[in-house]
């Protein structure tokens, strides 16, 4: 089981636990399109969201495409509404202009700094946004140690 898939699940459990509606005909929008951006895109439209990555490169397009997600340019993103927004991109994609027009939208950023977008103020547009940190020591903490206690004992034996 590959690391990504933790992250994924335990997006998807704060979603669900911290939205008032379905995942099922949601609007969600992904940021980015790389290993982590790619596991929830599709774990989400398995649930019957409907998905949109945010990319930069015509690769992540056909990419996204390819796997039947809407991929969605920074200069189309004022052109749709999101009822969930995450982030998997470490580096500020969002400025607080921009995301002021997503006031209500669950907002989660799962980058290691400096975040996609500014947490405070994504918290003031709605409270339940959240900077998800350490996922899979959270949300799948037997298979996420012994994983860790794998990579740790063979890199021990490399030395030895």
């Amino acid at each position: 089981m590959v690391p990504n898939i933790f992250t994924s699940e335990g997006v998807i459990s704060y979603i669900i636990a911290n939205t008032d509606d379905t995942l099922s005909g949601s609007k969600a929008l992904v940021i980015g399109y790389g290993i982590c951006g790619r596991d929830l895109c599709r774990r989400l439209k398995a649930l019957d969201a409907d998905v949109c990555a945010l990319v930069r490169r015509e690769l992540k397009e056909a990419e996204a495409a390819a796997d039947g997600i809407e991929p969605i340019y920074m200069e189309d993103l004022g052109q749709t509404a999101f009822d969930i927004i995450v982030n998997t991109v470490p580096a500020r994609v969002l400025s607080n202009e921009r995301l002021t027009r997503f006031k209500g939208t669950l907002m989660i950023d799962i980058a290691s700094a400096p975040y996609g977008f500014d947490m405070e103020f994504a918290k003031e547009l709605n409270g339940r946004s959240a900077l998800l940190a350490g996922i899979p020591g959270k949300y799948a903490t037997k298979r996420a140690g012994e994983i860790l206690g794998k990579f740790v004992y063979d890199k021990r034996c490399e030395y030895v």
